[in-house]
């Protein structure tokens, strides 16, 4: 016990000197060492005055237990790594969402607007990665007018390696492009900023890969005009689609019935990416997620008390390439995630 004790106060007085040099060093991440610098000191305490683990002992009921200082101080220490572990999250959470403002900022920047930005217009914001020969066929059947109102497609890259940036040039659309590939949910987030700042009055969402049929724009943006909702989401499930995995089915079955239980809605279809918002409502909402997005948009709008809506959509498979979404099991796992957080939140 005494080689144990000695031990640990080396390791804690050797950690607590480089951390004390680290501080006097680097002025900017002092911060950073507090937590640290508190855990070497605890442990120079418990080494060298060892009865002070008898009130954990005794708080535990672990004090006539045979080790039970030693199990004490393991459960406080396990206690401890689970602070830390949620702490570096937390850290790493607002590292990312600096990181999604910046490139939100940096699309932005080096918009390309092809066309005149009309006020009061139809932004069709379009994510695409990849995706250069899906949008060759999508482009040119987007509508110049739907209700009334010019139809402004902007392609918003999201770091594509191929030559999506000149299809969009090609084909006259206004375009902007993040510096690497930060996921549909920054690429989405860059097109409404977009979309605010220029005026628009609505902002229809729709996937690269050709699944999306742009006639259907008309009724999602109808639905706003016409019966005033704030939120339009085309259902495949109140319309048709071409054959999905089982799983993926399955999955989103669960997930709208979470939804719908959670927030008192009746989406039949909460992964769809083919929507229209009232451009005003973005500014009320708190959107966050680089991918898994639908889910969020939709809990956000219900949490404010937007009207949502749900149309007829046909969703064909793609045409060319492979989906970005992922595997069954990690889709799934992760739009949970996206639904808790944003529910708790």
């Amino acid at each position: 016990m005494i080689g144990l004790r000695f031990f640990g106060l080396l390791v804690g007085v050797i950690a607590l000197f480089f951390l004390l040099k680290k501080r006097r060093q680097k002025r900017q991440v002092r911060g950073s060492l507090f937590l640290p610098m508190l855990l070497s000191i605890g442990l120079v305490s418990i080494s060298a005055l060892p009865t002070i683990t008898t009130l954990p002992a005794t708080l535990l009921s672990l004090n006539n237990v045979e080790a039970g200082r030693i199990i004490a101080l393991q459960l406080i220490g396990l206690l401890i790594l689970f602070v830390l572990f949620f702490w570096e999250r937390s850290k790493n959470t607002k590292t990312k969402q600096t990181l999604n403002r910046l490139a939100v900022g940096l699309g932005c920047n080096n918009f390309c607007p092809m066309v005149d930005l009309k006020p009061n217009s139809v932004w069709v914001v379009i994510p695409a990665l990849n995706e250069e020969d899906n949008l060759k066929e999508l482009l040119p059947k987007i509508p110049s007018e739907v209700c009334g109102l010019d139809v402004i497609p902007v392609i918003i890259d999201d770091g594509s390696t191929d030559n999506t940036l000149d299809v969009a040039r090609s084909q006259a659309t206004s375009f902007a492009s993040l510096p690497t590939n930060f996921g549909g949910g920054v690429a989405l987030l860059t097109g409404f900023a977009l979309a605010i700042r220029n005026h628009a009055s609505i902002v229809v969402t729709m996937d690269a890969d050709n699944q999306h049929n742009p006639n259907d724009i008309e009724s999602l943006v109808s639905a706003i005009v016409q019966e005033d909702a704030d939120l339009v989401i085309g259902s495949r499930h109140m319309g048709d689609f071409e054959k999905v995995s089982t799983i993926r089915s399955i999955g989103l079955f669960v997930f709208n019935w979470l939804i719908n239980f959670l927030q008192g809605t009746k989406i039949t279809d909460c992964a769809s990416g083919f929507r229209a918002i009232r451009c005003n409502k973005l500014q009320e909402w708190e959107l966050l997620q680089s991918q898994y997005h639908t889910a969020e948009l939709i809990i956000e709008s219900a949490k404010s008390g937007s009207y949502i809506l749900e149309v007829p959509i046909s969703v064909k498979n793609r045409s060319y390439g492979e989906s970005k979404k992922g595997k069954d099991l990690k889709y799934g796992l992760f739009f949970l995630r996206t639904v808790l957080k944003t529910w708790l939140r």
